[in-house]
């Protein structure tokens, strides 16, 4: 910002850089009011499962060289994504290299 501010760099370059290169979502509370409406959610089930679905379709895409949309497709159409989703399985409480261990199973050749 002060580099352009002080005609250091174009317009054109400071545009293209203030630009997001990936997507990302965010969420702005400008008032104390907005922030009030908040209320503390314990033990959200779904922010393990999503950070462990990163981890396997990483995982899943390495051993098997295949790209992002191949390794999603395996993971979420799968048994295992549908026992990770189901509380009463507990099986989100599980490091993800053991769900990765019983995914790799169920998708062996028979």
């Amino acid at each position: 910002m002060r580099q352009f501010l002080r005609g250091r760099i174009q317009r054109d370059f400071f545009l293209k850089e203030l630009s997001h290169h990936e997507e990302t979502h965010q969420i702005c509370f400008c008032t104390v009011k907005s922030l009030q409406t908040l209320e503390y959610v314990e033990n959200e089930p779904l922010w393990n499962i999503e950070e462990i679905g990163e981890s396997l379709l990483e995982k899943l895409m390495l051993d098997n060289q295949i790209d992002e949309v191949q390794a999603a497709d395996l993971f979420y159409y799968s048994k295992t994504f549908t026992q990770l989703e189901d509380e009463t399985t507990e099986l989100y409480l599980k490091p993800w290299q053991e769900i990765y261990e019983i995914l790799k199973k169920e998708l062996e050749p028979c």
